[in-house]
């Protein structure tokens, strides 16, 4: 099988949630045939080793600038279409559309204008999270005029998907949740698979309690908005309320300078920003923190938390698509005071800490082993299911 594989960004490392999930989808499909990957930006020295075919990149993502937003509007597409669908790049996949291929598999609807340029051939769509509807919930947490924008924006995300759904021969979700959330909007597929993440493979056995720092731990990029409102309302309504004496550590970069100020008002926080390697921070810290107030879709950084039998204290909106019987490895609340009880019980009490770990691998490895998706690929190669 030849597959051509088009993803909006490098899948150079498995940093960001979503570029596991993207490493994870391609190194299946590359265990099952030669896979050519087009991605924008320039191509680095990283190799992706288990790609036996072509790996391509050309284009620059567009700024968000003015000028950037009037073209979306005169091209019909959403902001976060039109800066992905740059000249370079879509001429570099039409450039492309002589080979045989036997699928194009598009790693997000941002690179979909890209992927129609290769006609007659199956297609699958792959959505990370249900993206309209990311505008939506965002739109309904923030100050004019950036709610007006926001939800603008997520109106005309849904009409874009409405519009190019046909054209997928398969659509790809990452949870039956998703489904649920682009129905809402009209958003349906007749051949939608939901394939959960397969957790980091850096996932380890999970060291003990007493071994363990007493430490509750943040980890999120601070740039994305659901992240930086949910560590926010963390540290302003949850974090006080905590009652030992631990210390709360957050990791990832891009963070706005008032959030940073707000971090360092607790003499108990440590912003550490962006760090190579987390693995020390999940081994070392007792529990993990998600207190997502919006967003959408199953939320990466748990999935790889649950699979390394660290304990995760989470809301509502961050347990959202992750399937029922959790148990004590994943707690949810939405208050500060009980979000807060929940932190201070996995970081005080051994007995609760040790099963809480111990259910947390035991559901990981029940769910998140990406076994789905690699039979799916095995029923490709062997049925040719989609490309008869």
């Amino acid at each position: 099988m030849k597959i051509l594989f088009l993803t909006p960004r490098a899948p150079d490392s498995d940093r960001s949630g979503g570029t596991q999930v993207t490493l994870e989808r391609l190194n299946a499909l590359a265990r099952r045939g030669e896979v050519t990957v087009v991605h924008l930006g320039s191509r680095s020295d990283v190799p992706l080793a288990t790609v036996s075919g072509d790996r391509i990149a050309a284009g620059v993502l567009r700024s968000r600038t003015p000028s950037v937003l009037v073209n979306s509007y005169l091209h019909g597409l959403p902001l976060s279409v039109w800066r992905n669908t740059v000249p370079e790049f879509t001429a570099l996949v039409r450039s492309l559309r002589e080979r045989r291929w036997d699928l194009v598999y598009a790693d997000h609807w941002l690179v979909w204008e890209a992927a129609r340029q290769v006609q007659s051939v199956p297609k699958v769509l792959h959505l990370h999270n249900a993206e309209p509807a990311l505008f939506d919930r965002a739109a309904a947490r923030l100050r004019w005029p950036h709610s007006w924008a926001s939800r603008l924006e997520g109106i005309r995300s849904w009409r874009y998907l409405r519009r190019i759904i046909s054209e997928a021969t398969e659509l790809h979700l990452l949870s039956p949740a998703d489904a649920e959330v682009l129905a809402t909007g009209e958003v349906r597929h007749p051949n939608t698979r939901v394939f959960l993440p397969a957790a980091d493979a850096h996932a380890r056995a999970s060291r003990s309690f007493s071994s363990r720092s007493d430490v509750a731990l943040f980890v999120g990029t601070l740039s994305w908005l659901p992240n930086a409102e949910g560590l926010e309302w963390f540290l302003r309504s949850a974090w006080p309320l905590v009652k030992g004496g631990g210390s709360f550590e957050i990791i990832g970069g891009g963070a706005p300078p008032a959030l940073l100020d707000l971090a360092r008002c607790s003499a108990r926080t440590v912003a550490r920003g962006y760090v190579d390697d987390i693995e020390d921070a999940y081994a070392t810290a007792r529990c993990l923190v998600a207190p997502l107030q919006s967003g959408s879709g199953i939320k990466i950084k748990i999935v790889n938390a649950l699979a390394r039998g660290l304990p995760v204290v989470t809301t509502s909106v961050g347990a959202e698509g992750l399937p029922e019987g959790e148990g004590e490895g994943l707690q949810v609340a939405d208050s500060p005071g009980v979000f807060a009880a929940c932190v201070d019980r996995v970081m005080s009490d051994p007995d609760a800490w040790t099963a809480a770990s111990a259910s947390a691998l035991a559901y990981a490895a029940r769910h998140f082993s990406g076994e789905s998706f690699r039979e799916w690929c095995a029923s490709l190669e062997r049925d040719r299911r989609l490309v008869t």
